[in-house]
């Protein structure tokens, strides 16, 4: 059945069977060309089994296979919220940077596809980063109120607890959310029970708040 239908001719009214949530209009270039793209590679067995899925559901199936190229452009194309692919791009750098305590072993196959990081040189853990990074730059933004940010930082700061504080935040996500947001970075370790981090990060904001009325 799917080798028959990887030849199959997919034009907008069919799309239409399989996929009635359509949140761009009809004649737009880019959601066409996702969704065909989407039904012709991964996906043969839905339109065998005929499965209407929404937008949302799409993506995520994207981001259950690690394919996070093609999650993030049907993303951006179908107007999706992105918040559950970085939160678990956060989870996936976690695990590549966290020795495995049992056979399992995230892959990484992604992360030598992408043209993100498919040029660097590096352990994955190490390209994972990089690629969270530059998505996070892409992505977000003050038109979203930087909540990927939000999300990523809040989604190291739990499976922290996981590995038994052993695992940190990297630095560039924190200078980055201290100069936006120092307050709500200070707000969710707290939540999350990061004490010691969300004192030592309240000092470093009366210094350069100090500093500040200094200069002026």
């Amino acid at each position: 059945m799917c080798s028959r239908l990887s030849h199959w001719k997919i034009s907008e009214p069919s799309i239409l069977l399989f996929y009635p949530d359509c949140r761009l209009p009809p004649s737009s270039p880019p959601f066409w060309k996702v969704v065909r793209e989407l039904l012709r590679g991964a996906f043969l067995s839905l339109i065998a089994g005929r499965t209407i899925l929404t937008s949302e559901e799409l993506v995520g199936m994207f981001v259950q296979r690690g394919m996070y190229d093609d999650a993030l452009r049907a993303g951006v194309s179908l107007q999706v919220d992105l918040s559950d692919l970085f939160a678990s791009l956060a989870q996936r750098c976690v695990h590549l940077t966290t020795p495995s305590t049992g056979s399992y072993e995230p892959p990484t196959t992604w992360l030598f596809r992408s043209p993100i990081t498919c040029n660097l040189r590096g352990p994955p853990s190490a390209l994972a980063m990089r690629y969270l990074q530059v998505a996070l730059r892409r992505h977000d933004s003050q038109k979203n109120n930087w909540k990927y940010r939000k999300v990523v930082s809040e989604q190291f700061m739990r499976l922290n607890k996981a590995y038994r504080g052993s695992w940190k935040i990297p630095s560039w996500l924190v200078d980055s959310e201290m100069e936006r947001d120092a307050e709500g970075l200070i707000a969710r370790a707290l939540k999350e029970g990061w004490v010691v981090q969300a004192v030592e990060w309240s000092s470093d904001l009366v210094r350069r708040v100090s500093v500040s009325d200094q200069l002026q």
